[in-house]
């Protein structure tokens, strides 16, 4: 098993709610049921679309930020991972994120913090939600606490509307940067990675 260095992380949220993502991505040989579970092996797990959103809005703040190991990532460094998160720029690259799309009598569903649970990847959370049915532009200020769309206005990113049993995604390349719910959980190449949360680093 790999080992892990608190250095490949960021300190996403304060110190005492001890949530840690990569700074890089990774797994990307893995699709995305192969991906939890390799977490899962790690103590870790996948992050969420509100993950992302966790993070970008922190490196894009003047607040300090820390890696795994508590020293003090430098402005430029910031600047660094936000870009690879979501700037434009060859080659492209994309990231799984552990939400699920479903629909069940006329409703819309949608499935998080997935665990693998003797043997079986499983859902800890689930909600009903009410997508906005259409792809389209928006900007990074028009989504909710769970990371979806509220309101298609702007020409920040993409989103694409949620579709059944489909899980949600984010890539970006020279052109745009998107952020799907319609990815099929078997996709898998080199450019499709994930971050790992872990609460702290004991494997």
């Amino acid at each position: 098993m790999q080992e892990i260095n608190p250095a490949d992380y960021i300190l996403v949220r304060d110190k005492d709610s001890n949530l840690y993502l990569t700074k890089q991505r990774i797994l990307q040989e893995h699709n995305w049921e192969g991906q939890i579970r390799k977490l899962a092996e790690r103590k870790g797990y996948m992050s969420l679309i509100s993950d992302f959103f966790d993070l970008k809005d922190l490196l894009d703040s003047r607040k300090r930020v820390y890696d795994g190991k508590g020293s003090l990532i430098s402005p430029n460094g910031k600047k660094q991972f936000l870009d690879e998160l979501c700037g434009l720029r060859n080659p492209w690259r994309a990231e799984y994120f552990g939400n699920r799309f479903f629909k069940y009598n006329d409703k819309w569903y949608m499935d998080s913090n997935f665990r693998v649970i003797n043997g079986e990847i499983t859902p800890l959370s689930r909600k009903e939600i009410n997508p906005i049915m259409k792809d389209g532009w928006t900007s990074f200020k028009y989504f909710d606490e769970d990371g979806l769309v509220t309101k298609l206005k702007g020409h920040e990113i993409f989103v694409g509307q949620p579709m059944n049993n489909a899980v949600a995604g984010l890539g970006a390349g020279s052109d745009w940067a998107f952020l799907v719910c319609d990815w099929g959980p078997r996709g898998s190449g080199p450019a499709f990675g994930v971050r790992e949360v872990r609460e702290n680093f004991e494997i």
